[in-house]
């Protein structure tokens, strides 16, 4: 799939060097490439480039462009068969006879999704409040115990078979009350449902606040602009912690967030989006039927001041420039030391795990060889539990700029209490290569290594030495931030020295809005702020629909370039309504049928949701 955006200013659906070169040359793909949706910018350069298929359709739009660009000889039929036969192959994979003797089981599949959310909740963090206990009085405080935030806003979302909430699965429980606590429709506090969640709280033994991010806050289409969750969920578990000593903080997010409640509740438990069957799951890991072992694929860090991109992303409107290069997540926090909220990789468990006893099959590793990791984990807590033990590589007096160490494998094993068993992890070269960008290949550079094993990547538990015999590495001429790893202010001669070139101007002067452009880029003009304002107006009225809510829909449509309304409504918004529509905005030509162009927007974005 090609995404939207152009990269080193050539477009991904017009990208030879992409599709071809790295894609099918270099990486030997031979399937089928299809444009995100909406992301097809010129069809007949797609062709040329390697893209097969557009997705969603243009109706007839870009099949009357390709049948002129063959006729006319500016696409020629040998690239056009390229793209047919591949469609053609793939169509061919889908007609291959249907095994009659599956059974598609919704409710064994649904087993699958409560089995797979059991496994991937992060215990962040436990005082020893959880596991809980049947015979405590429950309070179970917040919106999405009822309506669970199981799965992303946009293109991701669909109709489930069926959805379990924590409320449901308490059918064999009677000792908790519900209270709502919050709205999840918009972040203001509700002082009477704050006042029934604080004196359910007050009254029971144990409180558990599901909160989380909303889909006005993280959804597709949108960036966003902080990494706190609503102030209204916030201000309660505050407010319930001044009430009551037990609280378990249950999340529900698709992306790291601040929590500034964390040093004054007793648990906090990571869902992410967990599927169908997150609430069954949420019971099993809130009482201990099931011992979490879920780990965290990614960084939790206390402030966006310290997140390495923080200077430069998102970015202008035609330009994101990324200076920190390979330092992102643990890559950058590691190698500055950078204090986390939670590091890479952790997750807590009901029981303990004790390493030992690592070996390697070599103490120098040739290029071409496999080094073989043994070492062995046991159980040594009180319950029966899984643990995912990662292995890491760090390199020791690198010549070139290097993350200070990077993940290269891991194992999951389950152990009974008391427990032992080894683990066998097998690096190729690939564990220890990187990209050299001077020979345009990879390079494994001789030297001095460490594999490291741990239960996160600041929990190191244990470190072997080993001599790799690779490629002589010259040393590079690369700006000091790139070897210290300090890029969060990486200046433009810095990262143009990086580059070897110069950078494009970030935000270049719009004179005349073209089709290529967003409405968006007119907000400025007369005629652009009536635009958005009707837009707004349409879409403040779409609570749900099955991309999202109007906030997220109206991002999409403001920072979609015009020519895109064309081919995202089938030609039903024809190139001569567009073409119009730029006059308009340009203030230049706003003529007798304007307002016939204007009433035609709201069914434009019906059909463009559609």
């Amino acid at each position: 799939m090609c995404s939207y955006n152009k990269i080193n200013g050539v477009s991904s659906s017009e990208n030879d060097f992409l599709l071809n070169k790295i894609l099918r040359d270099e990486w030997g793909y031979d399937g089928a490439v299809v444009s995100d949706w909406g992301a097809t910018n010129n069809r007949v350069d797609g062709i040329k480039a390697g893209l097969d298929i557009e997705m969603p359709s243009s109706g007839t739009v870009n099949t009357n462009k390709i049948i002129n660009a063959v006729k006319d000889g500016t696409l020629s039929e040998n690239d056009l068969d390229k793209v047919v036969k591949r469609i053609v192959a793939l169509i061919n994979k889908a007609q291959t006879p249907k095994n009659e003797n599956i059974v598609y089981d919704r409710n064994e599949q649904l087993k699958r999704a409560i089995k797979f959310a059991k496994e991937s909740i992060v215990l962040l963090k436990n005082d020893g409040v959880l596991p809980l206990s049947k015979d405590k009085k429950i309070a179970v405080i917040g919106e999405f115990a009822s309506k669970p935030r199981y799965q992303g806003s946009g293109s991701s979302r669909i109709n489930s078979y069926k959805t379990i909430s924590f409320l449901e699965s308490l059918y064999d429980n009677e000792n908790y009350t519900y209270s709502q606590g919050y709205n999840t429709k918009k972040d203001v506090a509700d002082e009477l449902l704050e006042s029934e969640a604080i004196y359910n709280a007050k009254n029971a033994d144990v409180a558990i606040v599901f909160a989380g991010l909303t889909d006005s806050f993280e959804s597709e289409g949108f960036d966003r602009t902080c990494l706190d969750m609503p102030s209204c969920q916030n201000q309660l578990i505050e407010k319930i912690c001044e009430v009551q000593e037990n609280v378990v903080v249950v999340l529900h997010n698709g992306s790291p967030i601040t929590m500034p409640w964390l040093d004054k509740v007793s648990a906090v438990v990571e869902c992410y989006l967990a599927g169908d069957g997150v609430g069954i799951a949420q019971k099993h890991i809130l009482f201990g039927k099931t011992n979490p072992s879920g780990k965290l694929a990614e960084s939790f860090p206390k402030s966006l001041d310290d997140v390495s991109c923080k200077n430069n992303f998102p970015g202008n409107r035609n330009t994101v420039e990324y200076r920190e290069s390979i330092y992102v997540g643990y890559r950058y926090y590691d190698k500055n030391d950078v204090d986390v909220l939670f590091p890479f990789g952790f997750g807590l468990s009901y029981t303990e795990f004790e390493y030992s006893s690592i070996k390697l099959s070599k103490k120098t590793k040739q290029n071409g060889e496999n080094l073989t990791l043994s070492f062995k984990i046991k159980n040594v807590g009180d319950y029966d539990g899984a643990e995912a033990a990662q292995i890491y590589v760090r390199p020791v007096n690198s010549k070139v700029f290097k993350a200070e160490k990077e993940l290269k494998g891991f194992e999951k094993v389950f152990l009974k209490k008391g427990e032992e068993k080894e683990i066998e992890i097998v690096l190729s070269d690939d564990a220890f290569c990187h990209y050299d960008i001077a020979s345009s290949s990879w390079k494994t550079e001789s030297g001095k290594y460490e594999i490291l094993v741990g239960s996160s990547s600041r929990d190191i538990r244990l470190v072997k030495p080993v001599e790799v015999k690779g490629d002589k590495i010259d040393e590079t001429d690369v700006p000091e931030c790139y070897m210290t790893g300090n890029v969060q202010d990486v200046s433009k001669e810095d990262f143009e020295a990086l580059l070897g070139r110069q950078l494009p101007d970030p935000d270049p002067q719009i004179d005349k809005i073209t089709l290529n452009d967003t409405i968006e880029c007119a907000s400025n003009s007369k005629w652009g702020k009536r635009v958005i304002k009707l837009i707004n107006a349409v879409t403040s009225t779409m609570t749900s629909t099955s991309m999202g809510d109007g906030a997220m829909l109206s991002n999409v449509i403001f920072e979609t370039p015009i020519s895109k309304f064309v081919t995202m409504t089938g030609g039903n918004f024809t190139e001569e309504s567009a073409t119009k529509l730029v006059n308009i905005l340009n203030d230049d030509d706003v003529s007798k049928n304007f307002l016939g162009i204007l009433k035609g927007l709201p069914k434009m974005l019906i059909d463009f949701i559609k």
